[in-house]
């Protein structure tokens, strides 16, 4: 697993709330219908069809997630697991989180550029 795939992991909304969740539990184990409460009350605030949401983790982000070995997921069961690389996607996720929460007021006073003089090259 590289950086690119960490980012692309973390890109998702949904597939951060698992991690977080997953990362955040002394559970060995949690069931799908769990997570898809967690990920209903974390990415998308207590909004979404649980039901959506539990279709949404089995057909796209678990095997995802799974694939990258972040999780251990049973379809057949419908349990998840914490896999070998969910401690450094989680540590990403969370100082990716931390640097830039409340930088975008930071970011566009950086980005301001003064006025050049005359004569000045740019």
């Amino acid at each position: 697993m590289n950086l690119e795939d960490v980012h692309d992991v973390l890109r998702s909304e949904d597939r951060r709330a698992v991690v977080r969740r997953l990362a955040n539990t002394e559970a060995t184990s949690l069931a799908l219908d769990e997570l898809a409460q967690a990920v209903g009350d974390f990415a998308r605030d207590g909004d979404g069809d649980r039901e959506q949401l539990c279709a949404s983790l089995h057909h796209w982000h678990l095997p995802k997630l799974s694939q990258y070995d972040i999780v251990d997921y049973d379809a057949e069961t419908g349990c998840v697991r914490s896999g070998p690389h969910l401690p450094i996607v989680a540590t990403v996720g969370t100082a990716a989180s931390s640097a830039f929460s409340g930088a975008g007021d930071r970011v566009s006073d950086r980005d301001t550029v003064p006025a050049r003089q005359e004569g000045e090259r740019a």
